[in-house]
């Protein structure tokens, strides 16, 4: 037998006319996507091979996003585009379009920028089985095998005026390679048949190997490999003379491998952008800016490990004659997830300052030609009369750090949770189902690793000119927080328990299904969590947000502000050498006063009091509704409305002690209706 499919779509926006948006700005969305599929199956009808599949599917997208904004400046600013390592002057566009920095216009202008995406898709599959048919015993041997490659054509994002242009570089998709993938597993899947009540032990076991590779990628081919097991026992299945008509248990274990995704393989380059001349400007109000560009791209790991999961379910299935029961619980674990952290390295630029142009400068500022060289950063000023020879202009070296990114991996994370479901028998009567349905989810993470960090605040030394030399080394991160940078938590907990109710009525004499689902969330407690490791202490209570010594933190205060000490630092001119942060710092209070001020930059604290306080939110609830029409044999008629009420109740926050409304929170979904029809031939 063979399937051909085909399907695509034509959408898109243009809010060009709506009267409420600020004049000729506007934004236009097309989207295109055209999905195609040819699937073969040969049902071989023999004892050992039942029977083989062949699939083939190909993904198309053409995604195109114009936006027009305002913008506006009363001075020109420097626009960099630069993409390789040097010092570059900011040139006038009109002078030099393809300068790696422009100066942008002043007043008012509108910037036209367009995202092009053409993400493609490649899969083919192929899967047979094999069986053991027998009174008692039935055994059935799955195996395959999948090719996949995904890239993508578009041209990124671009602009169509490099003159009006901001800080961008361009980064195109269609000179990626693409990430291909391949997967073979098998699965074997053995019955035994205990009694004619349709009593069985079954036992499904699978293995699963993943292959990824990427030209030009860091990292080469990466792979894995995903086994699992499944046990169910059911004691009975259709059994008439008893209330309890059926009842299974089962439990199942498995390790599921995630390999790097494509940006750890293959990272986006990133930019530092340093001003290395301070603006200075001529007889006609044209402003110069220079700047040092250094390009990065992440650093591989040679040590990172592949993240893992083990995963372990059981639970206990049930049918009566009045319900339907089902209830499990699960485990999950962790292991090794990747952490995104920075690594900071000494790096020295030239910088020019503007004072070298205010005392008796020869050449007059009406006739200045600067120039800077590409390589070292010194600056050169020419007379534009020829009267006067160059100038060059002295300098200083500033010493700063670069920060580059790399993957690591972090400490384990662990989930668990339990979930029931209800069917109830059908009311034959109202013609009426209800289903009850709930679930208990769990989730703990404490991130230990450790992190080098400059904090936010800590972008000059004490006397305003010289780059802040210190690099803080602190256990652990905020988990999530992508880049990983100094937070005092360094992880969380949540405990959720969510209830819902379904009830669907059949109306045979009009065809007419309704459904109405009510979801609740009974209990949502989450807190962000400070511990040290093996329970240590990770902070200091401070009883004043100005100080930095304080009482150790153990995570049963409340209100109160928190400290977090790195657990050492470098400095630029020794970064191999750790210093412990807690005895020099201690040390300088009383002895150094200038040290001290330093290294306190290097302290994080939180920003409110009730930042670490448990923070449960009162229960809230919305509702859904679906009303569908059959007419006829070959057409549905529905309509959707999705927290119909439009719920804006209010909820507490017990960690702030505040009320808010659940509107446009996020805690339920927005107020959306709208109406479908589908044709069958």
């Amino acid at each position: 037998m063979v399937n051909v499919k085909a399907e695509g779509n034509l959408g898109g926006y243009n809010n060009e006319a709506d009267p409420d948006q600020f004049v000729d700005t506007y934004t236009k969305v097309r989207d295109r996507v055209f999905r195609g599929s040819l699937q073969a199956d040969w049902n071989l009808d023999r004892a050992a091979l039942a029977d083989l599949s062949l699939q083939a599917d190909v993904s198309v997208a053409d995604k195109r996003r114009t936006s027009n904004v305002n913008a506006s400046s009363s001075s020109s600013q420097a626009q960099i585009h630069a993409l390789e390592a040097g010092y570059y002057l900011a040139t006038d566009y009109d002078e030099n379009p393809e300068a790696p920095i422009v100066l942008g216009p002043t007043g008012y202008w509108y910037v036209k920028s367009q995202h092009d995406n053409k993400p493609m898709s490649l899969q083919f599959k192929v899967k047979t089985r094999w069986n053991q048919q027998g009174s008692v015993i039935n055994n059935r041997i799955m195996a395959g095998a999948e090719w996949s490659a995904t890239g993508n054509n578009g041209r990124g994002l671009y602009y169509d005026d490099m003159r009006y242009a901001p800080t961008w570089r361009e980064y195109r998709y269609d000179e990626l390679p693409w990430m291909h993938n391949v997967a073979l597993y098998a699965e074997d899947r053995f019955t035994l048949t205990t009694n004619e009540q349709g009593g069985l032990f079954q036992v499904v076991a699978g293995v699963r190997a993943d292959v990824t590779h990427i030209s030009r990628s860091v990292y080469g081919t990466v792979s894995s490999l995903s086994p699992r097991v499944n046990l169910k026992y059911s004691l009975w299945q259709h059994r008439t003379d008893s209330w309890l008509e059926g009842m299974s248990v089962y439990c199942g274990w498995g390790k599921s491998v995630k390999l790097p995704s494509f940006e750890v393989l293959y990272p986006q380059p990133s930019y530092a952008d340093r001003l290395a001349f301070v603006p200075g400007s001529t007889a006609d109000n044209r402003v110069f800016y220079a700047y040092s560009v250094t390009p990065f791209r992440s650093i591989a790991n040679s040590s990172l490990k592949w993240q893992y999961a083990h995963q372990l379910e059981m639970g206990v299935e049930a049918r009566t004659r009045v319900a339907t029961v089902s209830l499990g619980a699960f485990f999950a674990h962790t292991y090794r997830p990747y952490l995104n952290t920075s690594v900071y390295t000494p790096f020295s630029y030239s910088f020019t300052s503007q004072a070298s142009l205010e005392q008796d400068f020869p050449i007059s500022s009406g006739n200045r030609i600067y120039q800077i060289d590409r390589q070292t950063g010194v600056v050169t000023v020419s007379d534009r009369t020829g009267q006067v020879s160059p100038q060059v202009l002295p300098n200083v070296v500033r010493n700063t750090f670069n920060a580059n990114s790399t993957y690591t991996n972090g400490s384990p994370i662990s989930r668990s949770g339990l979930d029931w479901v209800i069917d109830f028998a059908q009311i034959e009567g109202l013609r009426t189902s209800v289903r009850y349905d709930g679930s208990y989810y769990h989730y703990h993470g404490v991130e230990h690793t450790l992190i080098a960090a400059q904090p936010t605040g800590a972008q000059w030394m004490s006397d305003g000119v010289t780059p802040y030399q210190y690099v803080g080394y602190y256990q652990g991160t905020a988990l999530g927080s992508g880049n990983a940078m100094a937070t005092v938590p360094n992880g969380s907990r949540s405990d959720v328990v969510n209830s819902n109710v379904t009830v669907v009525t059949h109306i045979p004499a009009i065809r007419l299904i309704i459904s109405l689902r009510l979801e609740s969330t009974l209990y949502d407690c989450r807190r962000s969590l400070s511990q040290g490791k093996n329970g240590a202490s990770r902070g200091y209570v401070l009883a004043d947000p100005a100080d930095y010594f304080g009482t150790p933190y153990t995570g049963k205060e409340r209100d109160c502000y928190v400290a977090l000490w790195p657990e050492y630092y470098t400095t630029w001119d020794q970064p191999d050498v750790p210093q412990p942060f807690a005895e020099r710092f201690t040390w300088a209070r009383d002895h150094d006063t200038d040290l001290f001020n330093e290294l306190a930059q290097l302290v994080v604290k939180t920003n409110y009091n009730y930042n670490l306080n448990p923070d449960r939110i009162s229960a809230y609830l919305s509702g859904n509704i679906n009303i569908t029409k059959e007419i006829g044999d070959h057409i549905n008629i529905s309509f959707l409305a999705n927290n119909f009420w439009n719920s804006m109740a209010r909820i507490k926050s017990r960690q702030t002690g505040l009320r808010s409304t659940i509107y446009n929170s996020g805690y339920i979904p927005p107020f959306y209706y709208g109406i479908s029809m589908r044709v069958k031939l």
